[in-house]
């Protein structure tokens, strides 16, 4: 990890213009290509991926900086990364051949895209990181038994669970400043409201220990301190009122440079 971190520091270090440049010049589909090797995993459960050179580095300047460098992957071709998950890793693979993020639709995917989305960030790919997150947004793509923003947190065991899994990865990996962790705090807050804004006051009151108890078994205590805050300013004084609109998923975007 710390090795990815000095490929990281080495890629932001450049301009615009000259990780563009350096980029655009290792994207060569014609003629003789280059291929490097990519350990994935630990121990026994260790992966290895073999990679167009070109195709690597164009979309992510941590992989340029890091096999067109000094660096001892620039020597050897080779880099062993025994942190990441190999069906995450596939996930990132996958989408720099095929151009789109292709996963089986079951009730892994909402957690398998905040990882693929972490990982995105970790090398640099901001496109892949908007469109992991928008697939965890999108009910027609994930179907309403697995989508975060569409289900109750404390109604059905499948439910509750998955939404348990996806928030306790959020709340343990990600940074509280990132749009995938305010993404997860707003989706949340936006089911507290389903539940809350149409009812009486004395049925809020139940609600709000209902919710109160099912979160406390899914989130961390920094992220339910963020909720409770948010959920108190959203809904003071307009209990009744709410309206709950859809998330504009494009406000917790990354910027692509």
């Amino acid at each position: 990890m710390e090795q990815i971190r000095h490929f990281m520091g080495s890629a932001l270090e450049a301009s615009t213009a000259d990780a563009k440049r350096s980029i655009d010049k290792s994207l060569a589909f014609r003629g003789p290509q280059t291929f490097v090797k990519i350990h994935i995993g630990p121990g026994n459960k260790k992966e290895s991926f073999m990679l167009q050179k070109s195709l690597i580095c164009f979309h992510s300047p941590v992989f340029d900086r890091a096999f067109n460098g000094s660096f001892l992957e620039g020597q050897t071709q080779e880099m062993t990364m025994e942190d990441v998950e190999v069906e995450i890793f596939h996930l990132l693979v996958t989408w720099m051949y095929c151009g789109e993020i292709r996963e089986v639709l079951d009730r892994n995917m909402a957690i398998n895209m905040a990882k693929l989305w972490v990982l995105a960030g970790r090398f640099l790919i901001p496109k892949l990181q908007n469109q992991a997150i928008k697939h965890i947004g999108n009910p027609d793509y994930l179907g309403s038994a697995i989508t975060i923003g569409t289900i109750s947190v404390h109604k059905g065991t499948l439910a509750r669970q998955i939404v348990g899994e996806f928030v306790q990865y959020v709340a343990n990996e990600v940074d509280p400043e990132s749009p995938l962790y305010r993404y997860c705090v707003r989706t949340i807050l936006s089911n507290c409201i389903l539940e809350m804004g149409s009812t009486s006051q004395e049925k809020v009151s139940k609600g709000r220990l209902q919710i109160g108890l099912a979160l406390e078994e899914v989130m961390g205590k920094s992220m339910m301190t963020d909720l409770v805050k948010s959920l108190m300013e959203t809904l003071e004084g307009q209990i009744k009122d709410i309206k709950l609109t859809a998330l504009d998923m494009e406000s917790y975007f990354v910027l692509e440079t």
